[in-house]
Parts: C-alpha cells; sequence; structure tokens
C-alpha cells in the first residue's frame, strides 16, 4: 500500500493538474494548428445536425449534436473534444492505480497526457477518446481498491514476499514496506482522503462501461471481459439458483447498452450498414500484428524503450499473477482477435489493414509498462542491514535519480515536439494546407447572408459503389435501398469543399457546394442573384468538361466574375472569383 507522505499532493490536486495539463495542450495545439484534418471528423461535423451516422454507434455524435444546437462553429466542437481528452487523462490515472501503485500510475498518466497519438486523436472529433474515458473510468469503478473487500468477495492477492516488487509495497521515498502487516493489501491503494473523495460503485461502472459501449464497437469486447470476470470472482459459495439470478444480475449490468442497440435495431448495427463480417480470409490475421506494431510505433522510441525493461519488470515481479491485469489482458487478447472479423478495412488492402486508430486500448499497455520500468530506474538501493551505503552506492543512487528526471523530462519535450510534427504531417498528406488557406479566404472576405460556391472535384463513386456491394450481400434488397437512402442523407460533397467548410466559422449554408447545380445559361445571372452568390472558388482540377450540368454557372463565374486570387499547393490551384450578376 502506497501510504501519503508529508510532501506528497492531496489526491484530488494531483487529478486537478492531470486534468489542467490535458487541457492546456490541447487547447495550445488547436489553436497552433487551427485546420480540422481526418475523414471521419468531416463527417461529424458537417453533419452535425444529425445523431445517426450510417453504423456509427451514436454517443459522441449526440454531444455533437447538442453543442450544434447553441453553435455550429467548429472551435466549439474541437473545445469539447481537449475536454473529452482531458478528463480521458484523468480517468486513465484513476484505472492505472488499480493495477500499480500510485507514483507509478502517476507516471504513466504522464505517458498519456504527452502521447502524441493520443493528443492528436483528442482535438478532432474522433471517438476513440470518449471511448477510453469511460472504459477506464467503468473499469475503475468495479477494479477500485478495496472494492473486493468491502463488498464481501476478496479477491486472491499473489502476496509471496520474494515474487512483491519494491514499487506494489511503497513508494520511493523510503516509506515502510507493507511485510507484516496482514491487514493491509499489496495491490495498490488510494489515500484515504482520496477514497473519501471517490466512492464508485459497481452502479457507476454499470453507467461508465454502458456509455463507452455507446460509443465504439471495441468497448463491446472489453466489457464483456469485464462482466466475464465480475462474474466469476462472484461465484464461489453460491447456489445453483443464486448462480441464475447472478447471472441475469450480470448481463443486466454490463450488458444493458449492447443489449439497448440491438434490440432498437434489430441488429448489431442498423438495417443497411455492417460491422462485422464472417467467416474471415486468413489475409485479414495480418491486422493483429499490424495494429500491435502500430501501438509500439505511436507509442515512440522513449516510451517503447522503457517498456522493454519494464516487461522485464512485469515478468520477474509475477504482476501477471495479478487478476486484475490478468482480466485486462484478456481483455486486449480479445479485442485484438476480434478485428479479424470487422468489416471495415482501409486501403492499401481492406482485407489486411484496419485504421490505425484500432490502437488507441493497445497503446495504454505501453505507458503501463513504460511507467514500471521508468519507476525502477528511480527505486533506490538498500545497503545490507546494520551497514551505512557506501559513497559509490550514493553516487550510483544520484545518478539513477537524475537519469530518472531526465528520461522524464525528455519524454515530454518528446512527446510535444512529435505531436506538432504529426499534425503538419496529416495536413501535407491530405492537402489540407490549400484547402484552410481557401477556407480562411473566403471567411474573411464573406459578409453575413452572402454565399459562396465551390467549385472541387467530385469524389469518385468507386469507393460508395463498393460499400454497396457489401450492404447487398449481407442484407439483400432492402438493406441497399436503406443504404442509398442514408448515404443521399448525409451531407457530404467533394472532399475539399467538405474540408473548406469545415474549416470556416461560417454557417454551413454560406459556403455551398456549386457541383450539384444544374443551371442554364439564361438562368444562370438570376440564380447568382437569388442565391446572393457572393464569391466562387474554382479549383483547378474541377472537371467542367464532364460535368456538362454545371458547365453555364461555372462559364458565368469566370467569364464575368473579377478575379480576387489565386492560391496554390503542390501543383493544385484554386481560383477565387468575385462574382458579378
Amino acid at each position: 500500500m502506497t501510504r501519503p507522505t508529508s510532501n506528497s499532493l492531496p489526491f484530488w490536486l494531483e487529478l486537478l493538474a492531470v486534468f489542467l495539463l490535458g487541457l492546456l495542450i490541447r487547447i495550445a495545439f488547436i489553436h497552433v494548428h487551427p485546420a480540422i484534418y481526418g475523414g471521419d471528423t468531416l463527417a461529424r461535423i458537417m453533419n452535425a445536425d444529425r445523431i445517426l451516422l450510417a453504423y456509427q454507434l451514436p454517443l459522441l455524435q449526440l454531444l455533437i449534436y447538442l453543442v450544434n444546437l447553441v453553435s455550429s462553429d467548429p472551435l466549439i466542437v474541437r473545445y469539447l473534444m481537449s475536454f473529452i481528452g482531458a478528463l480521458a487523462g484523468v480517468a486513465f490515472d484513476l484505472f492505472s492505480t488499480t493495477l500499480l501503485d500510485r507514483p507509478t500510475a502517476r507516471l504513466a498518466g504522464l505517458f498519456f497526457v504527452f502521447s502524441p497519438f493520443l493528443l492528436v486523436h483528442s482535438i478532432v472529433p474522433y471517438q476513440e477518446i470518449l471511448m477510453l474515458l469511460f472504459l477506464c473510468l467503468g473499469l475503475y469503478c468495479m477494479l477500485r481498491p478495496g472494492r473486493s473487500s468491502s463488498s464481501g468477495h476478496t479477491l486472491e492477492r499473489h502476496s509471496t514476499k520474494g515474487s512483491v516488487p519494491p514499487w506494489t509495497r511503497g513508494d520511493f521515498r523510503g516509506v515502510p514496506e507493507t511485510e507484516g502487516h496482514p491487514n493491509l493489501p499489496l495491490t495498490p491503494s488510494l489515500s484515504k482522503e482520496g477514497e473519501r473523495r471517490f466512492q464508485p460503485s459497481i452502479g457507476w461502472a454499470s453507467l461508465f462501461l454502458g456509455l463507452a459501449c455507446l460509443t465504439r464497437y471495441e468497448a463491446w469486447v472489453i466489457t464483456a471481459v469485464a462482466a466475464l470476470y465480475y462474474l466469476v470472482t462472484r461465484l464461489k459459495g453460491h447456489s445453483p439458483l443464486s448462480y441464475l439470478r447472478l447471472l441475469l444480475k450480470t448481463m443486466a449490468i454490463f450488458g444493458w447498452a449492447p443489449l439497448l442497440w440491438v434490440l432498437l435495431h434489430r441488429g448489431v448495427s442498423p438495417q443497411g450498414t455492417f460491422v462485422v463480417e464472417g467467416p474471415a480470409p486468413w489475409a485479414r490475421f495480418w491486422r493483429i500484428p499490424y495494429v500491435g506494431s502500430m501501438a509500439v510505433y505511436h507509442a515512440g522510441p522513449v516510451v517503447a524503450l522503457l517498456a522493454g525493461f519494464g516487461l522485464l519488470k512485469f515478468w520477474k515481479s509475477s504482476l501477471w499473477k495479478n487478476r486484475e491485469i490478468q482480466m485486462v489482458l484478456a481483455a486486449a487478447s480479445l479485442l485484438m482477435l476480434s478485428l479479424v472479423f470487422s468489416a471495415h478495412g482501409v486501403e492499401p488492402d481492406p482485407q489486411r489493414y484496419v485504421t490505425d486508430r484500432e490502437a488507441h486500448w493497445f497503446i495504454l499497455f505501453a505507458f503501463w509498462a513504460a511507467a514500471l520500468g521508468l519507476s525502477a530506474l528511480k527505486q533506490p538501493l538498500m545497503p545490507l542491514a546494520g551497514t551505512s551505503p557506501s559513497k559509490p552506492l550514493t553516487d550510483f543512487r544520484n545518478l539513477r535519480v537524475v537519469s530518472y528526471y531526465l528520461v522524464l523530462i525528455l519524454a515530454v519535450v518528446w512527446g510535444t515536439f512529435q505531436t506538432s510534427q504529426y499534425i503538419k504531417r496529416l495536413l501535407a498528406d491530405q492537402n489540407l494546407i490549400l484547402d484552410y488557406a481557401v477556407a480562411q479566404h473566403l471567411e474573411q472576405n464573406l459578409l453575413d447572408g452572402e454565399v459562396a460556391l465551390v467549385f472541387a472535384q467530385p469524389t469518385t463513386q468507386s469507393s460508395a459503389q463498393h460499400y454497396l456491394d457489401k450492404v447487398y450481400r449481407q442484407g439483400g434488397t432492402k438493406a441497399l435501398e436503406r443504404a442509398r437512402r442514408q448515404l443521399a442523407e448525409l451531407k457530404s460533397g467533394p472532399l475539399d469543399y467538405s474540408r473548406i467548410a469545415a474549416n470556416t466559422h461560417l454557417r454551413r449554408d454560406q459556403i455551398v457546394d456549386g457541383s450539384k447545380f444544374s443551371v442554364n445559361a439564361p438562368d444562370a445571372p438570376s440564380f447568382l442573384s437569388q442565391n446572393h452568390v457572393r464569391l466562387a472558388a474554382v479549383f483547378s482540377n474541377y472537371p467542367a468538361q464532364e460535368l456538362i450540368n454545371t458547365r453555364h454557372l461555372l462559364d458565368r463565374v469566370t467569364q464575368r466574375g473579377k478575379p480576387q486570387v489565386t492560391l496554390a499547393d503542390r501543383g493544385l490551384q484554386v481560383s477565387i472569383y468575385e462574382v458579378r450578376f
């Protein structure tokens, strides 16, 4: 048990510091790199007036919908994501205390806060950080120190003297160990002040895990393993009749959200969509090492190196015998296996690859292992009983402490620098630099009530057709018709157009996709006048010859409009015209 020391911060103050640090660094990156990136993020912002988007679970979109009722400014959505990301850091910190001692959990929390992978994906509306928030809170409420004994179901602890690591018996400032004190648990525990302030229950665990299950399907797998853990730890001493009651209770506690979703939609996903496929071809098993390697890669070299040392400590100290840790490892194993049956792969080979965002749960293990490795570096070398420490031993101990803090500073500095580089790569790869420049020009030159037309290259039909073909194979004609209606209802359009619309503070009806209008030459002037069109942005790769229906409108803009500015990036140009009627 880690006892509070005189110079340790109150537990609530530590959590507040984690929250503020996570919030401030996210807001800083939003203003340093204001362009919104990502594909799913654009769909969420462009359809902020909807709650259900195809097969996506609804919780994050519901939050965006509620924000949109107050303001359509995408910056507010990014602030919301920053708030969620900061809370996720606090939740991970709490969850880590159920697996590690307080100082080591604090280190893992620091790696979480400064992870480039998590920072990049938590300042735009991706679902994964919201899922991590509720998973960590739910598992903390279920596994929190002292809960098992207080509920009358004491779990077995591995307490062999030689195998219990020092960092689970005291902190690193010479606090007496717990051996010889049979009433103190050998697993980490919060201070009494923390226990008084945080009194979660299985009811809170049910709520948080259910909310996670309404965010992403990965949470269904993890929650199922948590339910099995809960069931197994409570089976001992029950009568056969009570087994059935316990089983029903467990299903209600952990399965209410997935069951509700399945009943509402008569399946795992709404009609006209799909999320799982099977049996899977052998090529899909490549997804397992791919996602594992992505977790290591995105953890970064500092964390990955420390994690290597941490794994050695993890094995030598027999922490793997801890039943809570076994449950978390089992959840990760089952989740990794479930990737084989995911119906949504990504290019260049959808059978072999899934989005690297699937690594969100697995990267947490790198943080825990790295925290173990770094904490072992600071752990003092104790002299033999009855002897005083020699000068070489003291110097070596001081060197270890200095190295500890240098590595910690390096991890923070590297995480901050790499986050900025990561975002820059995303902006360059997605051609967002040009789209963002167009968006800013339109925002600065459009008045309230005025409209800008954007003539951008339409998206190809091949990807949509591939999706519809899969829908037809899985659901038949009715599912195909439903899928077509769903796609038609979504506010999409050319990719460059969506990026421009999402990266302005203007109303959505002020940035209009010019490729969807069919206007005859005589009607073009009245169309522009009646719709208050003042500006038009024309991309150099816009296929005017192929889209004959929009050709007359485009000719009117380019021939009679006044050129304002031409923006260019990597061979692509955008000419912006002031429209004249």
